[in-house]
């Protein structure tokens, strides 16, 4: 994929796991989400071992993996929502 897609499907990953913690968090924790503090949420393993180490699906990094299945597929990035990736 070349660098203006992957900078799409980056921001668009972000967006999604913005969501999944939104839903995640109480309500009076939610306001204290901003884009540049999403890094301090973020989990800083985003592996787990079962049989083997596999990616975690709620890390920015396993949504990435998923928008790019689907954007080989034929969908538009902005398309891809949160019910598609299984966050």
């Amino acid at each position: 994929m070349n660098s203006k897609k992957m900078k799409k499907i980056n921001h668009r990953s972000l967006e999604i796991f913005t969501e999944w913690l939104a839903d995640q968090l109480p309500s009076s924790e939610i306001e204290k989400i901003t884009k540049k503090n999403i890094q301090d949420f973020i989990p800083k393993q985003q592996y787990y071992y079962d049989r083997g180490s596999r990616l975690s699906k709620a890390s920015p990094k396993g949504i990435r993996k998923k928008i790019k299945k689907h954007v080989r597929l034929g969908v538009p990035i902005k398309d891809v929502n949160r019910n598609m990736v299984d966050v």
